[in-house]
């Protein structure tokens, strides 16, 4: 025989007796994955006992308590009944020992039962349960208080050269409910965002901001944990505003009172949108009577009132005189 045949029949041998192997390993590996599945279905049908950890729920607190200390969140139980239903309880959340709280309105302890144990249908094949741990639990309750608090941003923007901020940061909401224990409640009065920064901006702009947590040991809940703001970027502008009349106030009904000159011009910085938008009847010019009488006559400054989003650069003239008489009676 040539040593390519030898090599053929060599090779065909070797292949028959790798699938003859390959089959054994199926057929094994059914029989044991078979056996397997009925030794489960059998050992699952015994009853059994068995220790499991279930989640402590208070249930029925009253609507304006609050619970101010830490709970033991699992109790140990032990458990009889068929396999798979503790198999089930122990890796589901189907069982919870309810603490029933109905007119609890201060501290209490509270003597755990057994029959605080609540399990869902899906476990009917329970037969007994007894709460190994703990056997009490110590309860403490306060007053439940509510009120809304403003959000203060803690944002900082920096514009590009030639630009500015128009207005401040706004915030969406602007303000919050918080609830929780009223001796921490009535201490809170605003509610900071996280810090950011922004640098070279130079366009209106927005985002979403988490709130800055509370402290865990307040129990204080917030109603949300992250809002929106948004920041108005423009073109820096500054323009004059002519001819505003000044007004003079708190002038007694006998006297008449005539400020001079009568009007005031202002020069103005702001967004550039914002100014375009901008008239004299957006500015308010006014000199108190009462005031000036005890200032002298070197001259008054007017008041001026101007939208919050503008800066005032200049007031031109910068005093005024106020030409005052008699009204004649009739």
């Amino acid at each position: 025989m040539s040593l390519a045949l030898l090599f053929m029949h060599d090779h065909g041998f070797s292949k028959t007796m790798q699938f003859r192997i390959l089959d054994n390993y199926k057929v094994k590996l059914f029989s044991f994955v078979a056996a397997s599945l009925f030794w489960f279905m059998v050992v699952t049908e015994n009853d059994y006992q068995y220790d499991i950890y279930v989640q402590i729920k208070p249930v029925n607190l009253p609507k304006d308590r609050v619970i101010l200390n830490d709970l033991p969140r699992k109790a140990l139980v032990r458990f009889r009944g068929r396999g798979k239903s503790l198999l089930t309880l122990r890796f589901s959340n189907e069982a919870a020992l309810e603490l029933d709280l109905t007119n609890v309105t201060r501290n209490k302890v509270v003597v755990v039962k057994d029959n605080m144990i609540h399990i869902s249908r899906r476990s009917q094949d329970i037969n007994s349960w007894h709460v190994l741990s703990p056997d009490k639990v110590l309860v403490r309750v306060g007053r439940l208080a509510k009120k809304v608090v403003p959000i203060v941003p803690q944002i900082e923007v920096e514009p590009v050269i030639g630009y500015t901020q128009v207005g401040k940061v706004k915030l969406e909401p602007d303000s919050l409910e918080i609830s929780g224990p009223a001796k921490f409640v009535r201490n809170i009065r605003q509610i900071y965002t996280e810090k950011k920064s922004f640098k070279k901006v130079k366009y209106r702009f927005s985002g979403h901001i988490k709130l800055q947590p509370l402290p865990d040991s307040l129990r204080l809940h917030l109603a949300i944990h992250d809002i929106k703001y948004e920041v108005d970027i423009q073109k820096l502008l500054e323009i004059q505003i002519e001819e505003i009349p000044v007004q003079v106030i708190n002038v007694p009904r006998h006297w008449k009172v005539t400020p001079i000159p009568s009007t005031v011009t202002l020069t103005v910085r702001g967004g550039e949108r914002l100014l375009m938008q901008l008239s004299r009847d957006d500015f308010k010019a006014y000199i108190d009577f009462a005031q000036a009488r005890k200032a002298g006559s070197n001259g008054h400054i007017p008041m001026i009132e101007a939208p919050p989003e503008v800066t005032i650069s200049s007031v031109r003239p910068q005093r005024f005189k106020l030409a005052s008489e008699r009204r004649t009676s009739r």
